[in-house]
């Protein structure tokens, strides 16, 4: 399967017929049996993980949080291929533009006003729009 640059798809069958599994591939969580899995031309196993988190993410079904982070924390997370980035990220700092682009995807989903609430707080549709969120400040 080739997927061009702007080409939209689905991924549409019955379950347990392979979709999350094919996503998990393309995101480099699981590893391909056979042949290879390619992003822009370069195999993916070649790829560091903070470099396949720059290029695209992956919303699971569900998400499973042992401690009490807030909507920010949670969304700040999906800045983490992006640490190398910034020296002061070895302390484990966000930089302003971390802080920018969390601001900017839960607006953009809607959870902005949410974003001191503990994620165990929220209803499962609002958890799952932060994980979106998550995804696009990625």
């Amino acid at each position: 399967m080739t997927i061009t640059s702007g080409q939209m798809f689905g991924i549409i069958g019955p379950n347990g017929s392979g979709k999350s599994t094919l996503l998990k591939l393309l995101a480099g969580i699981v590893h391909p049996q056979k042949g290879i899995v390619s992003l822009f031309g370069g195999d993916l196993r070649s790829l560091a993980a903070d470099a396949i988190g720059k290029l695209l993410a992956y919303v699971p079904q569900e998400v499973e949080i042992a401690f009490p982070f807030t909507v920010q924390d949670v969304v700040l997370m999906g800045r983490y291929p992006h640490k190398s980035d910034h020296l002061w990220d070895l302390w484990g700092w966000e930089s302003s533009a971390d802080f920018a682009a969390a601001e900017r995807a839960m607006a953009e989903l809607n959870v902005l006003h949410l974003a001191e609430h503990a994620i165990g707080e929220l209803s499962g549709g609002e958890r799952q729009r932060v994980w979106i969120a998550r995804a696009l400040a990625q």
